[in-house]
Order: C-alpha cells, then structure tokens, then sequence
C-alpha cells in the first residue's frame, strides 16, 4: 500500500472502510454534490480502486500518528502533462498547517512522482479562505462561472510559492 509518512501525519490511499467517514467529510457546500448513501460511496470506491490499478487517479486519507483520518485530497483527470487536484476537505478544528501540508505533499507526488507540469484545480467563488491559500501560489485563471474559478498552476510557480508558503507555516505569520 502506497503512504506519503510526514512529520505530523501519514496520508494513504483511500480504502472501502473510509466510506462513512467520506461522506461525513463530503457534506460540504463547496463541494461537488455526492450521495450520502454509504453504500454508493463504497461502490464509488471500488470504482476508483481500479481507476487507482491503472494508475489514472489517486485519492488519499490524511490521518494522524494514531490512526485518526484528518482529511482527504484526490489527484484524477489526467491529461497530458496536467493533473487536477480535487476532494480536498478535512474535519473542523484539527491544525490549521495539516490541509496545507496535505496539499503540498499531494502536489509534490502529482509533480515529482508522476512527472506532471500543470495543476488543474477548482475554488467555489464563496469559498474566500481556500480561494485566498490557493492565490498564494501565483496560479494562472483560465476562466469562471457564476459559482467557481478555474486555475491551473504551472511547476515552477508552485516551486516559487511553496518555500514562501512554508516559511509561513514554520514561523507562524
């Protein structure tokens, strides 16, 4: 099994046992519409298992040294050299450094592992906190609707913000 260990968490691929806890997680308005149906939720999962088989997508759990699942993020949608990075969510009141950390490691994989040059990704419009983290990282917007922009983030713009990114997260400002 596939697991990225950090200083302060683990992330590993999401399994059919984590259904519950996506949906709980999924019960958000700035994300896609999902089924709160479990059951469809495991049944999506084995369909993502072998999306995951193939090597076309990748959805992680974060979870803490004890085995406490923190969050999700998804990489899917490849295409070329471009990745879109998605399902990123996480419970209320854990660290507010654990989502950016997920999110740095998640691109890390996407861009160093597997070799892709551009992150495709999506912030609701009402979403101010998330679409005011992504902004840090310089991405270019490609275009928007009435609900959500779209952005993609070439390799060396996010090697440019992620330093100054974490230099935040280390100091604390």
């Amino acid at each position: 099994m596939m697991e990225l260990k950090l200083e302060n968490f683990t992330m590993r691929l999401v399994e059919e046992e984590d259904s519950e806890f996506i949906v709980q997680l999924r019960d958000n308005k700035y994300l896609s519409g999902t089924s709160p149906d479990v059951e469809e939720q495991k049944a999506w999962v084995r369909s993502y298992k072998e999306r995951e088989a193939e090597r076309r997508e990748y959805y992680f759990i974060a979870e803490d040294l004890k085995g406490k699942r923190l969050g999700l993020a998804r990489i899917y949608n490849f295409k070329g050299e471009s990745f879109e990075l998605g399902s990123w969510v996480f419970m209320k009141g854990i660290d507010e450094s654990i989502p950016v950390l997920v999110d740095i490691a998640v691109r890390d994989f996407a861009y160093d592992r597997l070799g892709f040059r551009v992150c495709r990704f999506t912030v609701s419009k009402e979403n101010k906190a998330v679409l005011r983290y992504h902004r840090m990282y310089k991405p270019e917007l490609v275009r928007e609707d009435e609900e959500n922009y779209y952005f993609e983030l070439e390799l060396s713009a996010y090697k440019n913000s992620k330093r100054k990114i974490l230099n935040i997260i280390e100091n604390g400002s």
